[in-house]
């Protein structure tokens, strides 16, 4: 009887072990796949750090653009038809936006990584940055393009600029339009709309520029906070 009870219990602790022994390994294969995952996530944060800083320098050169419109319309109009469009399609980089990668935070989400992250503090600002401080950001692109439309047919009235896309670097996205010609009214320096439009690209971009220096913040914690995670 004892020696049955021994064989019974070697089995049981042999099927015991196997379970915990398949547990372990599921579980290391999860952290590897999660450590994949972020290592992958810190690839595409550099990728949107660069986007960041080049469309902070398209807003700032919108910024500059509308103050030197505003001044001239405002002031002695001395700007020349040619330096007035030249002026105008930069005012108007105040409309492109960034877009955040989310296809590695959305696999970390389904394949239940984020759970398995041990530092509370990356989890809290993953989910802040690609939840609540994207959607801020997607409601700041919605009101611009809003606005850049219902505006459309009030520039057209005072201002058609012709342009072809610059063909050296027709790839980049954010490549200039070269001016082909202009036609502008008398009533553009004048109107109360146009000078209203220029200074809402102007708070605009300001805001835009705020919004994206925070991103560029949260991205780089993320970045220290990943390096301390995958190397616990």
């Amino acid at each position: 009887m004892r020696k049955y009870f021994i064989e019974a219990l070697l089995i049981f602790l042999s099927i015991l072990g196997s379970f915990f022994i398949e547990s372990y390994r599921i579980k290391q294969n999860s952290i590897e796949n999660k450590n994949n995952l972020l290592s992958e996530l810190i690839e595409v944060i550099n990728e949107d750090l660069k986007q960041i800083e080049n469309i902070i320098s398209l807003q700032k050169e919108s910024i500059d653009a509308c103050n030197r419109i505003i001044k001239n319309n405002t002031g002695g109009k001395t700007m020349s038809e040619e330096t007035i469009a030249e002026n105008h399609l930069k005012a108007q980089k105040a409309i492109i936006s960034f877009y955040c990668q989310k296809g590695i935070y959305s696999q970390l989400l389904l394949s239940g990584s984020l759970e398995l992250i041990s530092f509370r503090s990356l989890r809290l600002k993953l989910i802040y940055v690609y939840d609540h401080l994207n959607e801020r950001k997607l409601g700041i692109d919605r009101a611009t393009d809003d606005y850049a439309s219902r505006s459309s047919e009030m520039l057209n009235n005072n201002i058609i600029l012709l342009t072809e896309r610059d063909q050296l670097n027709k790839n980049y996205i954010y490549s200039d339009s070269k001016l082909s010609s202009v036609i502008i009214s008398d009533s553009y320096y004048n109107s109360p709309e146009v000078l209203g439009y220029y200074n809402s690209l102007l708070n605009t971009s300001t805001n835009y520029i705020d919004l994206l220096k925070l991103f560029k913040i949260e991205f780089e914690e993320i970045i220290d906070l990943i390096d301390q995670e995958i190397n616990l």
